[in-house]
């Protein structure tokens, strides 16, 4: 199970932390999912980005499924 990062906001990712991905430990985080808050680096970020979405993979199967419903 993921680690839920709801104590990151976009203050501390401008603030030039260095936050960690968290399912890649030995990678910078670009950015937190926009759903559930999990810390994403740029191969996390990928899969929704191709929808347009700054979300983890997992939230955006979600949302897939919630759409075709």
């Amino acid at each position: 199970m993921k680690r839920r990062s709801q104590s990151v906001n976009s203050i501390d990712l401008m603030a030039g932390m260095l936050l960690i991905c968290d399912q890649h430990p030995q990678r910078q985080a670009l950015r937190k999912c926009l759903m559930c808050g999990v810390l994403m680096c740029s191969e996390c970020m990928a899969f929704g980005l191709q929808f347009g979405l700054i979300m983890c993979e997992d939230c955006v199967g979600r949302l897939l499924v919630l759409s075709w419903s």
